[in-house]
């Protein structure tokens, strides 16, 4: 894993890629308070550009909003993800449709069941040089690199238990993909590999 400090304020561009001519960068409370969806684009430090797909009837600002340097960068064999603290947000950008079907396909059926068990899906989209797809996520805390026993009951409880019900299973289970939050609460991330059991032998086995 690579980290680098978090630096920068989140400000807002317009429609060309350009800095707004004498617009100050935009507090953090106000980025708190506007809902990701609004804006067209997310631009990364590097200068990749992630436009957002929102609903055809939705209202949205006339802006791009500037991520500063993230506070965190992970690189996996299906995707990179960007973690910041200003705004407190994880991007995921996927190098194969299909882990990102996965994820998507997981929120959208369980997000309301299971809470604050797992992260918040803030924003989707593509990113404008490729068309590789990106998931917006809340950022619940720091990763864990193990578990103890009563944790992993913890999730099975909070998330395991609810989805296996339906025969769903999340297929990567690690300590990797849990993170703890500030409150001391547990929280599973990392569906892309999650699914509805259409085979024998599923099972709800950690690593």
């Amino acid at each position: 894993m690579k980290s680098t400090s978090s630096g920068g304020a989140v400000f807002v561009r317009n429609r060309l890629n350009r800095p707004c001519t004498g617009l100050p960068p935009l507090p953090s409370l106000l980025v708190a308070l506007i809902p990701l969806e609004r804006f067209e684009a997310l631009l990364l430090p590097n200068g990749d550009e992630l436009v957002i797909e929102f609903p055809s009837n939705s209202w949205r600002l006339p802006f791009n909003l500037a991520l500063p340097l993230p506070d965190a960068f992970h690189r996996s064999r299906t995707a990179q993800t960007f973690v910041f603290s200003l705004p407190n947000i994880v991007v995921k950008v996927y190098d194969d449709v299909k882990p990102y079907a996965h994820e998507r396909a997981f929120y959208e059926k369980w997000s309301s069941a299971l809470g604050s068990a797992v992260p918040t899906v803030h924003a989707h989209g593509r990113r404008i040089d490729d068309s590789k797809p990106f998931l917006v996520f809340s950022n619940e805390g720091g990763r864990i690199t193990e578990l103890t026993e009563e944790e992993r009951a913890v999730v099975r409880r909070s998330v395991l238990d609810v989805i296996h019900e339906e025969g769903w299973h999340h297929h990567d289970l690690a300590a990797r993909n849990v993170l703890r939050k500030p409150s001391g609460g547990l929280c599973l991330i990392d569906f892309g590999m999650a699914s509805k059991c259409e085979r024998q032998g599923c099972d709800g086995f950690w690593e």
